[in-house]
């Protein structure tokens, strides 16, 4: 996962001042061990729109600390994540106070539950075609633009509708899918579909990966963002991307 640090005050400017690659099981020792010596010796307190980032354990990691103390309960988490740092601790009086650390299915578990219960469906995508393309698969529908892909290619689509709350956890999820080359051809797109969902206009479209595949979930809202997916330029409606425990 990304992470951006920046510096507190204007001094410091707009942009941020380290950008770390870390591991979503990260600790705050493992920050400190990716943050250059100079920020290292420097900074040492970390907060969060005006709210003090705690480790109340020594094995807390950064991604379980910065969600009880930025987004609450939610499972959905926007990256970069963007810290500030400070020289000394901060809002420490602010009265804010971190909720209480939010249950996961580990992703094995997760997956296999997803592979139980996913209905499939394939599409084929015709090369070099002057027309979009669009595609139904139950409420899920696929419009490729114009020439997406300079030949034929297949598309297995995996997908659970209206996820049962106790089975997944996942409050107000309308639909899991996930897609996957269904051939061995080496051509890949040149621009992925744009994803709707069925009478849904205020819905996001969030990813997970497990195992070397992203799965996506879609919930109520709204927003556009392009994002790469197993090689391939995805223009869909995503903006979070929700991380399950992954190792």
């Amino acid at each position: 996962m990304s992470v951006y640090l920046f510096g507190d005050g204007l001094s410091y400017g707009n942009e941020p001042l380290a950008k770390l690659q870390l591991t979503t099981d990260a600790t705050r020792d493992d920050l400190r061990k990716a943050m250059s010596q100079s920020l290292r010796d420097k900074f040492n307190s970390y907060s969060i729109a005006r709210r003090p980032i705690r480790f109340d354990k020594e094995d807390t990691t950064l991604l379980s600390a910065f969600c009880r103390t930025r987004y609450g309960k939610t499972k959905f988490v926007e990256f970069p994540l963007c810290i500030t740092i400070h020289e000394s601790p901060r809002y420490m009086n602010s009265g804010h106070t971190m909720t209480e650390p939010i249950s996961y299915l580990s992703s094995r578990e997760f997956d296999g539950k997803f592979r139980s219960l996913c209905q499939r469906s394939t599409i084929r995508v015709i090369g070099k075609l002057n027309e979009s393309q669009r595609f139904t698969c139950s409420n899920l529908i696929f419009t490729f633009p114009v020439n997406c892909t300079e030949s034929d290619i297949s598309l297995e689509i995996e997908f659970v509708n209206s996820p049962k709350f106790d089975t997944f956890q996942l409050p107000e999820c309308l639909c899991l899918f996930r897609t996957n080359y269904a051939d061995e051809s080496k051509t890949k797109f040149n621009e992925m579909a744009n994803i709707e969902y069925r009478n849904e206009g205020n819905v996001y479209f969030f990813n997970q990966q497990l195992e070397n595949h992203l799965l996506f979930v879609i919930i109520h809202f709204i927003v556009v963002l392009f994002k790469f997916v197993n090689k391939i330029q995805v223009n869909i409606h995503v903006l979070l991307i929700m991380e399950h425990q992954l190792k």
